[in-house]
């Protein structure tokens, strides 16, 4: 065990968090920007054009159906800070941000345990869960899920003000839907103390009325029904971090493993601290254990939820704290135990074969087409790649009707299907979008040569832009 008093000097003090940040930092990966864009012009249309993005205006193929504006608070805020310092900016933040949850993860988990070691592996796993999350207003959770957790199962680690938190409810629905997470663990805490009502302290009575005003809360929302709807439907949608943790560790192994790696040491502790906290007579309650166990499987179902799994490991800690101070050999033979257990069942698993279909990502953005898009002033319907089409609305000021993009909602199954259509197989799509009406494509200028003859040769389209990174084309 480390000493934990030799970190009591300032100086040395100053010394170990700066070079433990900059550790921190070196986790830190560049993300994608494909939902980016949309965001900022849904912000800018709020902020500066007056304009309600619902019904949709962004695209020709569902021209006016109706979706759920689910983050334009966080929209507004990004469109606000893009204006002040641009995309440096917004990366700063992503990046602070990332910081800020993993050194919060770091000094929950060292009030727990007062192990420098532990703590510092902790906040390590904390940045690698969240490091590949991109600019989007999901960003504002990292800052509010840890305190609204303290808040919902009064772990103790938080001193903000209890009255503050239906405030912070309203704000964080407002600003991203991942809040109703967070607000289905907090209905579970209140059914909880409801049902043993008889028994709760004047602290306990006091947190039913917060909790009470923070649930009503929840439903002040443009759309507050269709909110709820919208995350219950939104495990189905055919976008890449819906896919499951086991489905990304079957297809990338190598990449993947950490983060499974993670996931399962984070469910150990937890089973693990469960297991003796009930031996040891001190039983968690039923709420912290459906809590810890949705936070597990969500995290396991889909890769957007992975960081979830910090939860679980906070748990498991929290309940291993005395027990560690009473049993230590104990401590250490069970653990085994319970790990191997763990391996053997998801070794099994892991012997499945997911059956997914997997689409490719674009990196670049056709930065060039849109230029001249914008000098030569044009308009009309466009198909581009999947994750462009974020890109044209932004660069378009949404002139440019795209044929689907990644919000998803709006769309239909067979819209989506074609939008998602890999741009090297554009010839077997191009009459199903000519009745959809569209009049240009964008390709990627890169390995597309055969592509761009079969167009021409068949009559197909005529080049009106080609660029280093994009191709524009005008369809017959």
């Amino acid at each position: 065990m480390i000493d934990i008093s030799i970190w009591h000097n300032k100086s040395t003090s100053i010394i170990f968090y700066l070079i433990f940040f900059i550790l921190l930092l070196s986790l830190y990966i560049p993300a994608e920007r494909v939902d980016l864009w949309w965001h900022l012009q849904i912000g800018m249309d709020i902020l500066e054009n007056q304009k309600w993005p619902s019904p949709d205006d962004y695209s020709f193929t569902a021209q006016g159906s109706s979706w759920v504006v689910h983050s334009w608070g966080g929209d507004c805020i990004l469109y606000l800070l893009f204006k002040l310092g641009g995309i440096p900016l917004l990366e700063t933040i992503r990046v602070m941000s990332h910081a800020i949850w993993s050194l919060t993860i770091y000094f929950i988990v060292r009030k727990q345990c007062q192990r420098l070691d532990f703590s510092a592996v902790a906040a390590f796993m904390a940045m690698i869960l969240i490091g590949f999350r991109e600019i989007r207003p999901y960003l504002i959770t990292e800052l509010i899920a840890l305190p609204v957790f303290d808040f919902i199962l009064q772990l103790g680690y938080f001193t903000i003000p209890i009255y503050f938190f239906p405030l912070i409810i309203l704000i964080w629905i407002n600003i991203h839907p991942e809040c109703i997470i967070f607000i289905v663990f907090l209905f579970i805490a209140f059914l909880e103390r409801i049902v043993r009502f008889n028994y709760l302290s004047q602290i306990d009575a006091k947190w039913i009325k917060i909790a009470i005003i923070s649930l009503i809360c929840c439903m002040i929302n443009p759309d507050p029904i269709r909110l709820f709807l919208r995350a219950i439907e939104g495990v189905q949608y055919p976008s890449g971090d819906w896919y499951s943790l086991f489905f990304w560790l079957k297809l990338y192994p190598r990449y993947y493993f950490v983060y499974f790696l993670i996931w399962f040491v984070s469910l150990a502790i937890f089973v693990f601290g469960i297991c003796n906290s009930v031996s040891n007579r001190l039983f968690p309650l039923i709420s912290e254990l459906i809590i810890g166990f949705i936070a597990t499987c969500l995290s396991f179902i889909h890769f957007r939820f992975v960081w979830l799994s910090v939860f679980p490991l906070i748990l498991g800690i929290h309940y291993l704290r005395l027990f560690c101070q009473r049993n230590s050999n104990q401590l250490k033979k069970r653990i085994v135990l319970n790990i191997t257990i763990l391996a053997y069942v998801f070794l099994a698993l892991l012997r499945e074969k997911p059956e997914y279909p997997v689409y490719s990502l674009e990196e670049s953005f056709p930065v060039d087409t849109m230029e001249y898009w914008e000098k030569a002033k044009l308009d009309g319907n466009v198909w581009c790649d999947w994750n462009w089409s974020g890109y044209v609305i932004w660069k378009s000021n949404g002139k440019a009707k795209v044929f689907s993009d990644t919000r998803i909602e709006p769309f239909s199954e067979t819209v989506i299907e074609l939008g998602r259509h890999p741009s090297q197989k554009i010839m077997l799509i191009t009459d199903k979008l000519k009745d959809y009406d569209t009049d240009y494509l964008i390709l990627p200028a890169v390995g597309m040569t055969k592509t761009i003859q079969q167009l021409e040769i068949n009559k197909i389209g005529d080049i009106v832009y080609k660029g280093e990174e994009s191709i524009l084309i005008k369809l017959k």
